[in-house]
């Protein structure tokens, strides 16, 4: 059940000598907290996308791009995804709402990039990108 806030005005029921509450307008709670995580969300995913950027040397206007973008740039993208879900320990929905994407992409990103750990010279770049986000957003890095 979703809590509400109400604005609300009196008015005095002389027949009964009681004030009655009167409900003007409905503002949702639950709704303003959520538009408060989003806000929280999106500000963490930009973050990430600047520093991939700068670190690839790509501007963050073409990662942030909608639709489709050409493979070195999407590559970008889902790192800093997987970067997003993995380092900042956002679950995919949030993620998705972050890079303007739909969960599924998220998910396909994250399996990707999975997928291409096993490469040492992609696994070593990520490894630079995580140490990078963890330093900038959390304040902290492994050595």
């Amino acid at each position: 059940m979703r809590a509400r806030l109400a604005l609300r005005r009196t008015r005095r029921d002389d027949r009964h000598n009681v004030r009655l509450v009167t409900p003007t307008h409905w503002e949702d709670l639950g709704t303003l907290g959520l538009k408060r995580r989003s806000e929280e969300v999106i500000g963490q995913c930009d973050k990430v996308i600047d520093l991939t950027a700068a670190l690839f040397g790509v501007p963050s206007k073409e990662i942030r791009k909608p639709g489709r973008a050409d493979r070195a740039v999407t590559r970008l993208r889902q790192m800093a995804m997987y970067v997003s879900h993995v380092e900042l320990g956002l679950p995919m929905h949030d993620v998705a709402t972050g890079f303007q994407r739909e969960r599924t992409t998220v998910l396909h990103a994250c399996h990707q990039i999975e997928d291409l750990r096993d490469d040492i010279d992609f696994d070593a770049q990520l490894i630079v990108l995580e140490r990078v986000v963890s330093i900038a957003i959390n304040g902290k890095g492994e050595p």
